[in-house]
C-alpha cells in the first residue's frame, strides 16, 4: 500500500514538472514575439522619421546654415553618383553659404520639388518607407581661353589644357556651386597667372580667361639678327621671331637685336613689351670704328677734289661722278690760275647714317667745307675769296668690306 501512494506521487510529480516546462517554452516564445514586434514598431517609426522629406530638409538647412559640409552628402546625392564624397559637395555648399540662399532652396523644394535646374527632391521608397534625398545635377560649363598651352584649374584641380588660341573649352559633369578657377601659361617667354572666383549653377554661362600677355612679332631690316629677352639671348633670328609668346605685359620685358658687322658688333635700342603685337627694333649701325673709316674715305675724297681743282684735272677727284662735282667747284679762270685752299672741313657725324639697300650698306655723310680761292702772281697774293659749301657724300661698302665714295653734291 505504501508502496502504492509512493508510487502515485512520483507521477504527480513527473505531470507537474512537464506543465512547467512547458508553460516557461510557451511564455518565452511569447515574450519574443512581443519583442520582436516592438523593436519592428519602433524602427517603423524611426524610419519614417529619419527618412521623411522634413526631417531631411530641416537637416539639410541646418547644415547648410552650420557649414557642416561633412553632413551634407548624408541628404544629398550627386546625380549619377550614389557614392559622393564630401569635397565634392564643398563647391555646392559654398554656393548656399547665404542663409537667404538657404532659406529659398528649402522652401521651394518644400512647395515644388526643385530649385532652379540643378537641385531636385526625390523620394525613393523602400518596403513601407518613404526615402528622401536631395538630388544635385551636374553641369557642364564652358571657359573661352585666350592662348594654346594653358592649364585651366577648378579648385586647384587640373581640369584642360588648351591646344590653341582663343579655345572654348567645355568641362564637363561640374557640380553646380562655387569655384575658384585659376589658369596658368607657362612658356619658356615667361608665366602668365589668371584667377578668379566663379559662381557656375547653369550649363548656359560662359566664363572668359583673358590671360594679360602678347604674341610678339619683330619687325627688322636685319633678319638673320640674334634677338636678346632680358639681356639673354634666345637663339631665334629676328626674321623668325613671329608670334613668339606670350609674353606677359606688364613685366616690364626688355628685347633687343644684336649683329656683328665687318666694322663691329651693334646692338639695337631696347624695347619694352607691351600690348603692341609687333615690335620695330631699328639699329643705329655707326660707331667709332666705322665713323673713322667713314672720316677717312671723306677726307680722301675732299683732298682729290682740291688736289683736281688746283690741277685743273678732273679724273684726280675720287667718285664717279667726277665732272659735276668738278664745275660745282671750279671758278672761272681769268688771266692768273686759280688757287683753291682747304681751310676746314666739318664731319657732321650726328647727321650721317648707315644704311642696308639690296644687300649693300651705304653711309651718307654730311660735311661742310671751308675753303678760299686765291690768285697769286710770283708767291703774291693778289686777290682771294673765303667760300663756303655744305656737301653730301654717298659712300658704299665694296665685297671687300672696303668703302668707297660713289656720289657727292653740294646742297643748295
Amino acid at each position: 500500500m505504501i508502496a502504492k501512494i509512493k508510487e502515485f506521487i512520483k507521477n504527480i510529480n513527473i505531470n507537474i514538472q512537464i506543465f512547467s516546462a512547458r508553460d516557461k517554452k510557451k511564455t518565452v516564445a511569447i515574450f519574443c514575439i512581443a519583442a520582436v514586434f516592438v523593436l519592428f514598431l519602433i524602427g517603423f517609426l524611426i524610419g519614417r522619421l529619419a527618412f521623411s522629406k522634413e526631417y531631411t530638409l530641416n537637416n539639410l538647412e541646418n547644415a547648410l546654415n552650420k557649414k557642416k559640409y561633412y553632413k551634407i552628402n548624408t541628404y544629398c546625392r550627386i546625380e549619377s553618383d550614389d557614392r559622393t564624397g564630401r569635397n565634392e559637395f564643398k563647391p555646392f555648399a559654398d554656393y548656399f553659404s547665404n542663409e537667404s540662399r538657404v532659406n529659398s532652396l528649402i522652401t521651394d523644394l518644400k512647395n515644388k520639388g526643385r530649385y532652379c535646374d540643378f537641385v531636385e527632391l526625390k523620394n525613393r521608397k523602400w518596403l513601407f518607407f518613404d526615402n528622401y534625398y536631395v538630388e544635385v545635377k551636374r553641369i557642364d560649363i564652358k571657359v573661352n581661353v585666350n592662348f594654346a598651352g594653358t592649364v585651366i584649374y577648378l579648385n586647384n584641380q587640373q581640369k584642360y589644357v588648351t591646344k590653341k588660341d582663343n579655345e572654348l573649352v567645355t568641362l564637363k559633369n561640374i557640380v553646380p556651386g562655387v569655384y575658384k578657377l585659376r589658369a596658368v601659361n607657362n612658356n619658356s617667354f615667361g608665366q602668365l597667372n589668371f584667377e578668379k572666383e566663379i559662381t557656375a549653377v547653369s550649363s548656359s554661362t560662359l566664363f572668359n580667361v583673358d590671360l594679360k600677355g602678347t604674341r610678339i612679332s619683330i619687325s627688322s631690316d636685319f633678319q638673320d639678327a640674334d634677338v636678346y629677352i632680358n639681356d639673354k639671348k634666345s637663339d631665334i633670328k629676328a626674321g623668325d621671331f613671329i608670334n613668339k609668346g606670350p609674353f606677359a605685359a606688364d613685366k616690364g620685358t626688355e628685347i633687343y637685336i644684336e649683329k656683328t658687322f665687318p666694322w663691329g658688333t651693334i646692338q639695337s635700342e631696347k624695347v619694352k613689351v607691351t600690348e603692341n603685337p609687333v615690335i620695330h627694333l631699328k639699329m643705329n649701325l655707326n660707331n667709332d670704328t666705322l665713323d673713322a673709316i667713314l672720316n677717312k674715305s671723306v677726307e680722301e675724297s675732299v683732298k682729290s677734289i682740291f688736289d683736281a681743282m688746283n690741277a685743273e684735272d678732273m679724273n684726280i677727284i675720287k667718285a664717279e661722278n667726277k665732272e659735276k662735282i668738278y664745275n660745282e667747284f671750279v671758278v672761272e679762270r681769268r688771266l692768273l690760275r686759280n688757287q683753291y685752299e682747304l681751310s676746314h672741313y666739318d664731319f657732321k657725324i650726328n647727321e650721317s647714317e648707315v644704311v642696308k639697300k639690296d644687300n649693300t650698306f651705304y653711309a651718307n655723310i654730311y660735311t661742310t667745307l671751308k675753303y678760299k680761292v686765291s690768285k697769286k702772281l710770283f708767291g703774291i697774293e693778289l686777290h682771294s675769296e673765303n667760300k663756303e659749301k655744305k656737301m653730301f657724300f654717298k659712300i658704299q661698302m665694296n665685297v671687300d668690306e672696303t668703302w668707297k665714295v660713289v656720289d657727292i653734291y653740294a646742297i643748295k
